[in-house]
């Protein structure tokens, strides 16, 4: 598993902007646009870690709140868990863009803290200062990780198809989620292009 942080040591901000930067990074990592492309990425991160990555990936996300906390490995959005990380190696140009843009307002306002990872790792993390807590859009996380299990082959024990529905009946016994969630994912999957990539 991935070595939990020591206890932070954090700086207080001087002069605070309105935005910390969870705002655009929900825009450049887990739009409709990105957040294909984003999970694919956390999951071949955490497939080790996990034994049905997946489920475990929808529900920590569904239940805690984005944080921006920049590792010697990538971003990590959920304080929770170190195993969730994206790295900086398979972002896109706009999702960097968008960390660059966080780190220039970090360092101008000094509002941020750190934490020293056991093993010399350091984490640099966003101070939420009393914003409101921002979580995935549930509808997105359904779209995404049902389209890339889709995507995969079928075997002849089960297709694609009756995999993805086991999975979401998985999560939706562990996430309490209206129904329209479902459907709504449902509804952009018959809209989206064809060629997700596998990410298993």
């Amino acid at each position: 598993m991935p070595e939990q942080p020591e206890a932070p040591e954090t700086r207080e901000p001087e002069a605070r902007g309105e935005s910390g930067g969870v705002p655009e990074l929900v825009e450049a990592f887990f739009s409709r646009a990105s957040i294909v492309h984003t999970v694919s990425c956390f999951l071949k991160g955490t497939l080790e870690y996990h034994s049905d990555p997946m489920t475990h990936l929808v529900i920590t996300l569904c239940r805690e709140p984005l944080c921006i906390c920049l590792t010697d490995r990538g971003l990590a959005p959920v304080r929770s868990d170190p195993s969730i990380v994206m790295p900086y190696a398979q972002m896109t140009q706009p999702q960097l863009a968008c960390l660059l843009r966080v780190a220039a307002v970090w360092r101008m306002s000094a509002a941020y803290g750190t934490t020293t990872q056991m093993g010399g790792g350091v984490c640099v993390y966003d101070q939420p200062a009393g914003r409101a807590r921002v979580f995935v859009d549930a509808v997105l996380l359904f779209y995404s990780v049902t389209r890339l299990v889709r995507s995969c082959d079928s075997t002849p024990l089960m297709s694609a198809k009756t995999l993805s529905n086991v999975m979401l009946q998985r999560i939706v016994s562990s996430v309490n989620l209206p129904r329209e969630v479902i459907a709504r994912a449902e509804r952009m999957l018959l809209e989206a292009p064809a060629g997700a990539p596998c990410p298993i």
